[in-house]
């Protein structure tokens, strides 16, 4: 072996190479981390170099202070304000919606007779998504009056509600009331007016017995609110129903039934009394499975008109003074015993006016006789 031949031939041809590839390397890496600084400078530019934006009607929200629990109503329709503000430059793009306003208040604040104005401070500006090094420089309006309130929960006593035309003839209807309070959401301002609630109309047409059912609470007097919320979907109520025994009608007048006109030949003198009061049951009416079975709706209630005390002198044939039972009968259905008072009338009968005879024709022989 040659003297120097392993130095020759060996060690530096891959010393070359090696030190060829690694040049290369650190080349191209150089090259990176400068286009690195290079890229980072711009960024770091673009952040530090702040840029005017003027937002204008950014929305304000009101949140509990303090860690106090309530949700506050704000009855102002889109409160908003205009704000200036800087941002990096490479956020020179948002827009209002990016923005909101946040402002804390308490129930005292809220209670107040004569609220004081609310200062918005700048550090109640928000955003909706991460800005760095965000300066707020002016709140236009940065003193508002809004329109507040906070809702509100309370438990109040339900009525029973139902229509006192559509209780069946002959029945007295009650219902309780329900002991069960029943608790209603709503802004404080609304819910300081509502001091009970109503049921809904409860069914009791056609209804014969007692009976329970679930019926909703709504607010009374047909007060229509959208922001008061029951809590409550139904109450029970009980329904009681009893059948009067009884009901009267007074001054029905007498009507007189004398039988065949030229049956006799009297003449009524007086009636007393001319009119009676009539006091009468009412009959239960069917446990009715369809509506056909019930009584017809003309036939549920009873009028004067439909009641008919009578007296019958049609047996009565001399002159006279007479005590006649009253009768009387009904056009209507569901009437069943019928009593007078009195219970007789005072009739006084005379004879007609006998009528003039007429006289015999006279013949031509009487005629010369009397002659």
């Amino acid at each position: 072996m040659k003297s120097g031949g392993f130095w020759k031939d060996k060690f530096f041809p891959r010393m070359a190479n090696l030190v060829l590839n690694d040049f290369w390397r650190k080349v191209f890496s150089l090259l990176f981390a400068v286009l690195l600084t290079a890229y980072a400078h711009l960024v770091v530019k673009m952040k530090m170099d702040m840029v005017k934006i003027h937002l204008r009607d950014v929305p304000v929200y009101f949140i509990p202070a303090d860690g106090e629990n309530f949700t506050i109503v704000p009855w102002d329709a889109n409160l908003t304000v205009d704000i200036d503000v800087e941002v990096p430059g490479n956020m020179k793009n948002l827009k209002n919606a990016d923005f909101y306003v946040e402002c804390p208040m308490t129930k005292a604040q809220l209670d107040a007779e004569d609220p004081k104005p609310l200062k918005l401070n700048r550090d109640f500006v928000k955003t909706r998504r991460a800005v760095d090094n965000l300066n707020v420089q002016a709140i236009r309006p940065d003193v508002i009056r809004p329109d507040l309130d906070y809702y509100l929960e309370k438990d109040v006593p339900v009525y029973p509600v139902y229509v006192e035309k559509e209780v069946m003839a002959g029945y007295d209807v009650h219902v309780p009331e329900i002991g069960k309070l029943v608790r209603i959401r709503g802004p404080k301002r609304h819910l300081e007016t509502i001091y009970y609630l109503e049921t809904e109309k409860i069914p009791i047409s056609n209804a014969f017995e007692g009976f329970s059912c679930p019926v909703r609470p709504v607010l009374p007097n047909g007060m229509r609110d959208d922001y008061v919320k029951i809590l409550s979907d139904t109450v029970m109520v009980d329904v009681q129903i009893e059948r009067k025994m009884t009901n009267s009608f007074k001054d029905i007048p007498l009507r007189v039934l004398t039988g065949k006109e030229g049956a006799n030949d009297l003449v009524i003198v007086s009636v007393k009394p001319e009119t009676v009061t009539v006091e009468f049951d009412y009959m239960p009416p069917p446990k009715a499975k369809t509506k056909s079975e019930l009584p017809s709706p003309a036939n549920r209630d009873v009028s004067p008109s439909q009641i008919h005390p009578f007296l019958d002198l049609s047996n009565l044939t001399q002159p006279g003074v007479y005590s006649v039972d009253i009768g009387c009968w009904s056009e209507n259905e569901i009437v069943k015993e019928v009593r007078m008072e009195p219970k007789q009338a005072t009739v006084t009968l005379e004879s007609a006016a006998p009528p003039v005879p007429k006289e015999d024709p006279v013949s031509p022989d009487q005629e010369q006789s009397q002659q």
